[in-house]
């Protein structure tokens, strides 16, 4: 663009001579959008040259104006120009304030010739027109948020209107119509609530197109408008910037959320699965907010569960508008609500008492409980459910007895097994599982079965007249034990042969008795000496407690007995024979016996020489026996031609092994034998001989000695892979569990246990490593066999005792379990109230 301009065409002769045509602006008129503008056109020619023309003709063309011309100037140019035309033109601008015209000078003449230039272009000053938006970006809007407004003007000047529209397609609402004055280029729009409303008035994101409308003003007059399209945006919806933990009830959710713009408020619902609405936040401009849920509508709807699902919903809301549909609820995260503080309330009562009126009558104190006697009763009130739950169950729980009802009352026990005070627990559980638990201690007193040691014996050993002598140890329950009924203390017996007791009892009756002792009367019994009895005897206190105790009376066997009648005399024995001695048991000879005749042996000969014809033993012989002729044998040991068969050689069971030799007189070669003993029926049942003296021939002198590993009465150990007891049901009768009639567990604790050494043979001596052991006279009858003990029931003593002490253990295992829970129930509660 320009005011002015010049353009020089040369021609004619020699391209001396020019036109030149000169254009200026002379005035602009804004308000009518046009220039006056002065053309000028000249004909000269270059220095040296020179030119008298008359005839000529000449023009000057403006784009859109009359063409001017004239003819026949005189011309007289000499290196100079001369003015041909001077001319104005009026141009109308465009629309847009700017104007380009084309200007074509025309010349002819003499001598000269013609010169016409292709014209040129004038490019006029634009006259200020429309003003625009100052960036291209003003345009686009984000929804409801302020917008600065630039406008780039071509005059100070000027004013404008700026309309701003939203559109959708062809379709378009008008938001605002914003002045600028003169003095005003920028400015920042904010909208109103009406506006604001309007830009979601038809749903949130409708209108997706902006449009803004400039008007330039002049002295009250439209010069002119520019239109600018953008793009309309909305912010996103608020959402959940975080949500704390699961909460307690009555606890409060706090709720923080990711504002997308201040334009929004929101509204917060926190709802149960089923859809009701236990908490509401209305509409606020802040980010966080706490909610609590009503109590007193999740308590119905949790009757039976300790938690429940609460769904947090958020609906963002434009806060301007005041129906608040913009947006649709959404559902932005799930939390549990937990059931707290909801335990039921237990009954002011909780009580117990020995129902038994028997064991009351006895302790006089139904609140004094006596192990496996008394009927222990708890008695507890009813407990109150809390928030809308029910009770459904009482859980009265007493040394491993449970009992369930579901209501308040009364619950029986049977007999408890603990010795000494134990727990009743209540536990009431409602129907959400929650607990409330209380505890009461019994009295419980020490109680068990009484202690009970007999002696049963006959007279001298072996007469006829059998004394029970017992005693034994109570619990004294208190001091109110005793042994106060005729069959308190009594007895009964049977032949040794006969399978089972009679149903009779004897009583015997009390010497002297307190809480925790008696002593029997001895009692006196006459029975044949020449039978084998067993005796039972039974001991009840006054709580009903009793204990057995057995003994075993054999026949009567003297230490030495004169028998007149058949002039004989026995030893360890009635004599069987007429005109005989007769010794039951080993006989030890220390020197020589002869014996003219038969010689028969029923016991065990040892040292010395036995010589005699025929000699036939029936037990152990340690010795020489000469033999001089014929066969011989121990206890028929000859059973075949040659001597060489199988025995009943019957050897004691503390001998470990039976060896013999054989040998011809004056033969140094001796002939060793072995023989096989059978360890279950203690007898031998096989000879074996090395080299080829295993027989005896008619008319050899030969030499059996027969030795036995281990003198006459002495003890040995037994080896064996096994020591097995015949325990078959075959074998026994009268069968009866043991802990009706002893308390093995007590049995243990009041046997002692000794350190000691064998006796030995050599006076004074001792011999063998130290022992622990007991000592036969001084344990309980029920583990006594004859001067020994019987291992086999002390076993079995033993695990009956395991089997009682287990189930002490179990009892108290079960109540350390429900202390425990009791424990832990209470460190809940206590957390709860420091919380």
């Amino acid at each position: 663009m320009a005011s002015s301009g010049t353009q020089t065409i040369y021609g004619g002769p020699s391209d001396k001579f020019y036109v030149q045509t000169t254009w200026s602006q002379k005035s602009q008129s804004t308000s009518e959008n046009r220039t006056l503008i002065n053309v000028k056109v000249y004909i000269g020619a270059a220095s040296g040259w020179s030119a008298n023309i008359s005839t000529n003709s000449f023009s000057v063309a403006v784009t859109g104006q009359t063409t001017q011309s004239g003819s026949n100037r005189s011309i007289n140019i000499n290196g100079s120009k001369q003015l041909l035309l001077d001319e104005d033109f009026l141009i109308y601008h465009d629309a847009d304030g700017t104007k380009s015209v084309t200007i074509n000078p025309y010349f002819t003449g003499s001598y000269i010739g013609t010169i016409d230039p292709a014209g040129f272009t004038a490019n006029l000053n634009t006259i200020p027109r429309a003003s625009t938006l100052a960036y291209a970006s003003t345009s686009n809007l984000v929804a409801g948020t302020d917008k600065a407004i630039s406008i780039n003007r071509s005059s100070s000047s000027f004013y404008h209107t700026v309309r701003i529209y939203v559109t959708k397609g062809t379709e378009e609402l008008l938001l605002r119509t914003e002045s600028f004055n003169a003095s005003t280029t920028s400015k920042t729009v904010s909208w109103d609530n009406t506006e604001i409303a309007a830009f979601w008035s038809k749903g949130h994101g409708y209108y997706t197109g902006t449009k803004m409308i400039v008007t330039t003003y002049l002295s009250g007059d439209a010069i002119g408008t520019s239109v600018q399209e953008g793009t309309l945006t909305y912010p996103s919806n608020n959402t959940v910037g975080s949500l704390s933990g699961n909460i307690d009830v009555g606890q409060s959710f706090m709720v923080s959320l990711s504002k997308a713009s201040s334009l929004y408020s929101h509204e917060a619902q926190i709802r149960l699965p089923d859809g009701t609405v236990v908490a509401s936040q209305g509409l606020t401009s802040s980010s966080s907010f706490s909610m609590t849920p009503t109590a007193s509508l999740i308590y119905p709807k949790t009757t039976t569960t300790q938690s429940i699902n609460a769904e947090l919903w958020i609906r963002t809301v434009l806060t301007a508008d005041t129906s608040r549909q913009i947006f649709t609820w959404t559902k932005d995260d799930t939390k549990s609500i937990r059931i707290v503080n909801s335990e039921p309330t237990l009954g002011a009562t909780l009580t117990y008492k020995d129902s038994s009126t028997t064991i009351v009558g006895y302790t006089g104190n139904d609140q004094l409980i006596v192990p496996t006697k008394s009927i222990p009763q708890v008695t507890f009130s009813a407990a109150t459910e809390r928030n809308s739950a029910t009770i459904v169950e009482y859980v009265v729980s007493l040394d491993g007895q449970t009992k369930k009802t579901t209501a308040a009352g009364t619950v029986t026990f049977d007999p408890i097994q603990a010795q000494g005070n134990t727990l009743a627990t209540l536990t009431v559980r409602d129907s959400r599982g929650f607990t409330s638990s209380r505890t009461i201690v019994l009295s419980v007193v020490q109680y068990m079965n009484p202690s009970l040691n007999i002696d049963v014996y006959r007279a001298d050993g072996f007469g006829n007249l059998i004394t029970i002598k017992s005693n034994g140890m109570l619990s004294p329950v208190n001091n109110t034990n005793n042994v106060t009924v005729t069959t308190a203390l009594r007895f009964r017996y049977k032949l040794k042969s006969t399978a089972t007791f009679p149903d009779s009892w004897t009583n015997i009756g009390k010497a002297t008795a307190t809480s925790s002792a008696f002593t029997g009367s001895d009692y006196t019994v006459s029975l044949p000496n020449t039978n084998a009895y067993d005796f039972e005897v039974m001991v009840t206190d006054r709580y009903g407690g009793s204990t057995s105790a057995f003994a075993e009376v054999g026949t009567g066997t003297p230490l030495m007995f004169l028998d007149t009648t058949k002039l004989s005399m026995g030893v360890n024995m009635f004599p069987t024979l007429s005109n005989a001695f007769q010794v039951s048991g080993s006989t030890q000879l220390n020197g020589t016996l002869e014996v003219t005749g038969n010689a028969t042996l029923s016991g065990t000969v040892s040292s010395g020489e036995l010589t005699a014809s025929s000699i036939t033993s029936t037990g152990a012989v340690n010795g020489v026996l000469n033999h001089t002729s014929g066969y011989f044998g121990i206890n028929s040991f000859d059973t075949g031609t040659y001597g060489s068969g199988k025995g009943e050689i019957w050897y004691r069971a503390d001998m470990r092994r039976f060896a013999f030799s054989s040998r011809n007189t004056g033969d140094t070669s001796a002939q060793t034998a072995a023989l096989l003993v059978d360890q279950v029926n203690t007898k031998v049942i096989q000879a074996s001989t090395t080299g080829s003296h295993n027989y005896l021939q008619t008319g050899a002198s030969w030499e059996w000695q027969v030795t036995a590993n281990g003198t006459t009465d002495s003890y040995r150990p037994i080896r064996a892979s096994s020591h097995l007891t015949g325990s078959s049901i075959n074998y026994k009768t009268n069968l009866e569990d043991i802990g009706t009639r002893v308390n093995a567990l007590e049995l243990i604790k009041e046997t002692d246990i000794w350190h000691y050494h064998l006796k030995s043979n050599l006076e004074g001596g001792i011999y063998d490593k130290p022992k622990v052991g007991v000592i036969a006279e001084m344990v309980n009858p029920l583990i006594r066999d004859e001067d020994g003990v019987d291992p086999y029931t002390m076993v079995s003593l033993a695990w009956k005792a395991i089997q009682q002490q287990d189930e002490k253990i179990q009892a108290q295992q079960a109540e350390i379990e429900d202390l425990k829970e009791m424990l832990m129930l209470m460190n809940e509660r206590l957390t709860a109230l420091e919380s």
